[in-house]
């Protein structure tokens, strides 16, 4: 009979797990873009509205009276804010790292992580302090030593008077030497300010004010072209946007697509807009959770643009913009990663609706496709049209009627009726030229060497027709 083997007598150790603080804090911050930080500060004054206001968020100006002034520059970062300060009951969830998912706390807020207010110290900064007063005024202090220390985690706060009332100040007094150099550029005050024009475009328009270096910021604009509901209910063909809402348990979804402008008056025009797009145009698609822009103006494979039969952006559809909206005040079912400017474009909730998002640019990629060749006409379309904003567009959604989505339960869609062009024997004509050549041209026919070369040709071929038509 086999000997039973005798039981290990080994000793069972414990292993201590140890957090490097250094690479705890050089990791949280690595990732992430300044813009992103500076507007993860941003966040928190909303947060701080939306947990301390009565007001519903729904409402037309629900942010109005609150705002954050933002003072930046080589040597300094503030931001300050009226908007209900830090009382007692959440100063230690304030400043710890990350923070536990409460089932019974139901926001529309953004921020679900924990770690915006301080990923954005430390991205910036070597010494800093934040002083709020709620409940009473108090001030925690962050410095040098205590950053480069392993082994001191913990952060205190001190009772103090402070020139605030229900509200936030947040000084970087002593900035790393990286973010002073980037801060100190007039191409970075720049871009920030259209960052918070585009991603706080909602919020903007909802009375929230935010000025940068005493400049008050301007609401980027979120609107499509559409005829009114009367004139869409008469069924005759209309300029009028493609519209869907979805609705689950948690979350609300709504998304239209649409023309946002005229289309250029020719060919030419599409190229040279086309070179400027980034600083002048805003098309493609927004991505909203709770009035935050987490995606402006995206033209990639992101938002269906160049995969599933929906061609890739160019200059011809620089008209279009699709606008989706997703609101919940359970923030852990929207699709945002850490930086809130980040879609998480693997969320099932996504991608059902990502194939509506295709569907609604396909109808305005054709409908641009149609009037290519008569412009004219095309203008005349565009010019009958008003343009939306959101709330319109919301507005309209709840009156038109909606048909059931046959292959996404809970979903419903308006298919606009579009105007097509008559049938023309009007064809382009297109060519290249040498630019020399092109002036020579311009000044023999048209008197004038800066003619645009669109118009040189259109000379160019009428002056051949008048001599065909005297034989």
């Amino acid at each position: 009979m086999a000997k039973k083997k005798k039981a290990s007598s080994a000793p069972i150790e414990s292993l201590k797990m140890r957090i490097n603080k250094r690479f705890f804090v050089e990791m949280l911050t690595r990732d992430i873009d300044l813009e992103d930080a500076i507007l993860d500060l941003l966040d928190n004054c909303l947060d701080g509205i939306i947990r301390s206001s009565k007001k519903s968020t729904a409402t037309a100006k629900a942010f109005r009276g609150y705002r954050s002034s933002i003072t930046l520059s080589g040597d300094r970062f503030t931001i300050t804010d009226n908007c209900g300060g830090i009382p007692k009951t959440l100063i230690e969830r304030a400043f710890g790292i990350g923070r536990n998912v409460d089932p019974n706390e139901h926001y529309k807020t953004i921020g679900i992580y924990g770690i915006g207010m301080k990923r954005a110290i430390f991205k910036m900064a070597l010494e800093a302090s934040v002083e709020s007063h709620a409940d009473f005024g108090f001030e925690v202090r962050i410095n040098e030593r205590w950053l480069r220390s392993e082994d001191e985690w913990r952060l205190d706060y001190r009772r103090k008077n402070v020139d605030l009332k229900d509200g936030t100040r947040i000084t970087v007094t002593k900035l790393r030497p990286e973010i002073s150099k980037i801060l100190a550029t007039e191409a970075f005050v720049t871009r920030l300010h259209s960052f918070i024009s585009q991603h706080y475009a909602i919020i903007l328009n909802k009375g929230f004010k935010v000025d940068l270096n005493g400049i008050e910021i301007e609401p980027a604009p979120v609107s499509v072209l559409s005829a009114s509901l009367d004139e869409i209910e008469t069924g005759e063909p209309v300029m009028a946007p493609y519209m869907l809402r979805f609705e689950t348990p948690d979350v609300k979804a709504a998304l239209w697509v649409g023309m946002y402008r005229t289309p250029p008056d020719s060919e030419g025009d599409e190229e040279g807009e086309a070179e400027q797009r980034q600083t002048r145009d805003n098309s493609g698609w927004t991505i909203i959770c709770n009035d935050r822009a987490i995606v402006s103006n995206d033209t990639t494979i992101l938002t269906g643009w160049g995969e599933a039969g929906v061609p890739r952006f160019h200059p011809q559809f620089i008209g279009i913009r699709g606008i989706l909206t997703l609101d919940s005040d359970k923030p852990l079912e929207l699709p945002l990663t850490t930086t809130k400017r980040g879609l998480d474009a693997s969320s099932t909730l996504y991608l059902n609706l990502k194939q509506y998002m295709r569907e609604g640019i396909k109808v305005f990629t054709n409908f641009t496709n149609h009037w290519k060749s008569d412009r004219i006409e095309a203008k005349k379309l565009f010019d009958s049209a008003e343009l939306m904003e959101l709330s319109e567009l919301k507005a309209m959604m709840g009156k038109i009627r909606l048909d059931p989505v046959r292959k996404l339960h809970g979903a419903e869609r308006f298919n606009p009726y579009l105007p097509v062009p008559e049938p023309t024997q009007m064809r382009r004509v297109s060519f290249l030229k040498h630019q020399d050549d092109i002036t020579r041209v311009a000044i023999e026919l048209l008197d004038n060497p800066r003619a645009r070369a669109a118009d040189v040709g259109i000379a160019c071929f009428d002056d051949v027709m008048k001599r065909i038509s005297k034989k």
